[in-house]
């Protein structure tokens, strides 16, 4: 978080595993996509006087290909609100 409280984070298909179910990891991996390229961001802001809560936007996309043949392509997108205790 800089100083004016926006904030960044990259993470993974894998590092988010417990947000996405067994079968749709199988499904991402046996089409070749990987568990562990940084591809889904999610940035905001917190202002001081709230800092029990902090929101933010996430996006990301992937395309996982085998040869030159696109076999998925993921795109994520939402709002993240965390309660900070």
């Amino acid at each position: 978080m800089d100083n004016s409280g926006a904030w960044a984070v990259l993470a993974s298909i894998g590092e988010l595993s417990s947000l996405i179910s067994e079968k749709n990891i199988n499904r991402l991996d046996d089409a070749g996509c990987s568990m562990s390229k940084k591809v889904i961001k999610i940035e905001g802001t917190a202002t001081p006087h709230y800092l029990d809560t902090i929101s933010g936007e996430v996006s990301g996309q992937m395309k996982c290909k085998r040869g030159l043949l696109t076999i998925v392509t993921l795109s994520t997108s939402g709002t993240l609100l965390a309660q900070v205790d």
